[in-house]
């Protein structure tokens, strides 16, 4: 299993995207003990699976820097930060889209 932003609704138009962000062994070794102990919740929910909306956006953007910098720390996850900013890349020109946004990550 992994951990992805799939699922994308602009305007009621389904997008193709998969954005993949972690396998399950990492997401569950790097990222969910890093967002528990920064209490990162939208991060620690991305394991469960959720949707999201525009309205989460800035929330999630948040996090994904503090997460960064986490993981900047431990000096050793090139791939893990790679994966961030591709996310963070993403929903920041999501973020400027017009109308209604529905993704799900999970």
């Amino acid at each position: 299993m992994s951990v992805a932003l799939f699922g994308l609704t602009i305007n009621g138009n389904e997008e193709n995207t998969y954005i993949p962000l972690a396998t399950e062994e990492v997401f569950n070794k790097i990222w969910l003990p890093a967002a528990r102990e920064h209490q990162l919740q939208w991060i620690s929910a991305f394991g469960a699976g959720h949707s999201y909306t525009r309205e989460d956006i800035a929330g999630i953007l948040e996090e994904l820097g503090r997460l960064s910098g986490i993981i900047e720390k431990m000096k050793k996850e090139d791939e893990v930060l790679l994966r961030i900013k591709t996310l963070h890349d993403f929903l920041k020109k999501l973020e400027h889209e017009e109308g209604t946004i529905e993704f799900s990550i999970g």
